[in-house]
């Protein structure tokens, strides 16, 4: 976890005047900046593919509760299930096998 400190925080008069200083730097170091207002946490900067990244890591995780609740709902009603591989084969996709 990261926590605010002198050089990761920034005020809205920082913002205000030195916006592209702080996006140059923010790019840079992809760290986040915590803005404060009177005082007060009030946002976060992160750089675009800091952000996109997060973004990901969260679909993936969505993704994965998902498919355990599905897989949790068939087995309580006693479905089959199959893996993706048989899954395949049964509609007719070919898997590429990996080259070494």
């Amino acid at each position: 976890m990261i926590i605010p400190t002198e050089d990761n925080t920034k005020t809205i008069s920082d913002l205000r005047e030195k916006t592209t200083e702080i996006l140059l730097a923010l790019n840079q170091t992809q760290e986040p900046q915590f803005v404060f207002y009177k005082s007060r946490p009030k946002a976060v900067l992160l750089a675009i593919e800091k952000y996109k990244s997060l973004m990901e890591l969260l679909e993936n995780y969505q993704d994965a509760l998902d498919a355990s609740e599905v897989i949790s709902d068939a087995k309580a009603k006693n479905e089959k299930l199959y893996s993706f591989i048989q899954t395949a084969k049964i509609v007719g996709y070919k898997i590429k096998k990996k080259s070494s």
